[in-house]
């Protein structure tokens, strides 16, 4: 596992970084291109409108917390099945 830190560490509610996406994009085509097999963490400021992003550039597991699943209105189970629908359908396209 790689984990890529799309915030300043230190404290929950970040924004995410610009940048942290071609950082993603990188990491993802090394992978490829050097035939290696872990997978790629990204952690940090993750929304809902950057999440399938992150996805499509090579995630394979995102860390969230307050922006899509903790203190949403329709509560935590409603908040991950709407995280599940965005990406469900989202493919990696490196």
């Amino acid at each position: 596992y790689v984990v890529l830190m799309s915030v300043e560490p230190g404290f929950s509610g970040q924004k995410f970084l610009s940048g942290s996406l071609e950082r993603l994009k990188k990491l993802a085509l090394f992978r490829k291109h050097n035939n290696l097999n872990f997978k790629i963490s990204i952690d940090g400021g993750v929304n809902y409108d950057i999440a399938a992003d992150c996805v499509r550039n090579g995630a394979d597991i995102i860390v969230t917390n307050i922006y899509t699943i903790f203190n949403q209105p329709d509560g935590i189970v409603s908040a991950c099945n709407r995280f599940y629908n965005t990406l469900k359908d989202v493919k990696c396209v490196i």
